[in-house]
C-alpha cells in the first residue's frame, strides 16, 4: 500500500470494494450496456450527441442535481441512524439512476393524472413480488450464463412491448409470454435452490438492509417527488 494512511488510499479501497460488490448479472448488464452504447454511437453518433446534450438542459440537469442533493441528505440521515454504510453505495447509485431519476419525471405527468400515484408508488415497493425479485437478483448465475441471459430477456421484453401495443403482432403474445414465464420459472427455481443451500448467508442483517434500502429511499423521497410535480404543474 503506497498510501497507507492517506485519503487517496481510502478512496481507492472504497472504489475497489464498490466494483467487487457487483454481481455477475450487474457485470453482464454493464458489458451489454457498453456494447449497446458503442454500437449506437457508431450508427447514430450525431443523434446520440443530441440526446446527451439534452440531458444538460438547465431544467433537467438542475432537477436531477436537486434530487441528488436531497438523496445525499437522506443517505446522511440514514447513516446517522446506523442504517446506511458504504456497503450500500452500489445499491444506492443503482436506485438513483434506475428508479429515482425516472420517478422524478414520471411524477409530473402521472401524479397529475392519477391522484393515487404516490400512494401506489409506495405500495409497489412493499408487494410480495418485490421479495421474489430480490431473491432472484441475489442468487445469480455464472457470468457466462448471465451474458447470454441478459440480451435474451431484454429482447423478449422489447418484443412483448411491441406485441402488446400493436394488434398486427397480437398472434405472438402467447408464445412470448410463454417464453418469459419459462425463464422466470427457471430463475426462480435456481434462486430457490441457492436460497436453500445458502440460507444462513442470506438471512443476515446486511441482506435485510439491502432489501429495505429501496423502499426506505423511495418513501423518504416521496415528499420531494410530490413537491417537484406540484411546482412543475404550477409553472405550466
Amino acid at each position: 500500500d503506497l498510501y497507507p494512511n492517506s485519503q487517496v488510499s481510502r478512496i481507492l479501497l472504497s472504489m475497489t470494494a464498490l466494483f467487487e460488490s457487483f454481481s455477475n448479472r450487474e457485470i453482464a448488464l454493464l458489458i451489454w450496456l457498453i456494447v449497446g452504447l458503442l454500437f449506437a454511437v457508431s450508427v447514430a453518433g450525431p443523434q446520440i450527441r443530441e440526446v446527451l446534450r439534452s440531458l444538460f438542459v438547465r431544467a433537467i440537469f438542475g432537477s436531477l442535481l436537486l434530487l441528488g442533493g436531497y438523496v445525499l441528505a437522506t443517505v446522511f440521515a440514514l447513516h446517522k441512524f446506523g442504517f446506511w454504510d458504504e456497503s450500500l453505495l452500489k445499491d444506492t447509485i443503482i436506485w438513483f439512476v434506475v428508479t429515482a431519476s425516472v420517478t422524478l419525471f414520471d411524477s409530473v405527468k402521472k401524479g397529475k393524472e392519477n391522484t393515487k400515484f404516490f400512494r401506489d408508488l409506495l405500495i409497489d415497493n412493499l408487494k410480495v413480488v418485490v421479495i421474489l425479485e430480490f431473491v432472484i437478483d441475489t442468487f445469480v448465475m455464472p457470468l457466462g450464463w448471465e451474458l447470454l441471459f441478459v440480451p435474451v430477456v431484454f429482447s423478449l421484453g422489447a418484443f412483448k412491448a411491441i406485441a402488446d401495443s400493436r394488434e398486427e403482432f397480437a398472434i405472438t403474445r402467447k408464445p412470448i409470454n410463454f417464453l418469459i414465464g419459462c425463464i422466470s420459472l427457471t430463475l426462480f427455481s435456481y434462486a430457490a435452490f441457492e436460497l436453500k443451500v445458502n440460507l444462513e448467508e442470506f438471512t443476515t442483517i446486511a441482506t435485510a438492509r439491502e432489501f429495505f434500502l429501496a423502499p426506505i429511499l423511495t418513501a423518504c423521497c416521496l415528499p420531494f417527488f410530490f413537491l417537484f410535480a406540484l411546482w412543475v404543474n404550477y409553472q405550466e
